[in-house]
């Protein structure tokens, strides 16, 4: 397949009016998708209708910066909703504090974030995706697996061939930098 899709276009930041900021009224959510780190990835990620593009704003380095996501919201299962109590118990804005502390809280279920450790900040959660069925509640009672969530959301037949993108799974909450700056 042939594509149409410029390289350099890894090099150039995202349109942040693009994103649909996510109201933080509503949060916190369990996210599955993808988080857009440049214009590659915009253009790149073709997906279903079924998705959104959406802007969750994070703490990073003391800074409030907007994180870019691409998927959609899923419905947590019971233990999904007690980890969420307990990350709203650290109040922290030390990637360091919140590592260790989280660590703690997903072995509490026996969960991990093996995979996916680089993606936590103050305000995103990771989990590693072999834990989906464990973590996601399915109206249907009927467990799915990675790659029927994955034809639900990546449109397969417009993605280049040769960029091979990951679903990931997130917890998103409010930042604790966000309300330490808007109190």
């Amino acid at each position: 397949m042939h594509c149409d899709i410029d390289l350099n276009l890894t090099h150039q930041e995202v349109d942040p009016s693009l994103f649909e900021p996510i109201d933080y009224n509503q949060i916190p959510k369990l996210f599955l998708g993808f988080i857009i780190k440049n214009n590659f990835e915009f253009n790149a990620l073709q997906c279903n209708d079924i998705v959104k593009d959406r802007a969750h704003l994070c703490g990073f380095e003391g800074q409030i910066e907007p994180v870019y996501l691409r998927g959609i919201f899923m419905d947590p299962s019971p233990a999904v909703e007690k980890i969420i109590e307990k990350l709203e118990q650290i109040i922290s804005i030390d990637v360091n504090i919140i590592f260790n502390q989280y660590i703690q809280i997903l072995n509490q279920f026996n969960l991990s974030c093996n995979n996916t450790y680089a993606y936590l900040m103050d305000g995103i959660y990771p989990i590693d995706i072999i834990h989906l069925n464990k973590v996601t509640q399915n109206k249907d009672n009927q467990p799915k697996s990675y790659v029927e969530y994955a034809s639900e959301i990546l449109h397969e037949d417009k993605v280049p061939w040769f960029f091979t993108p990951e679903l990931k799974l997130l917890i998103l909450t409010k930042s604790n930098t966000y309300i330490l700056k808007n109190t």
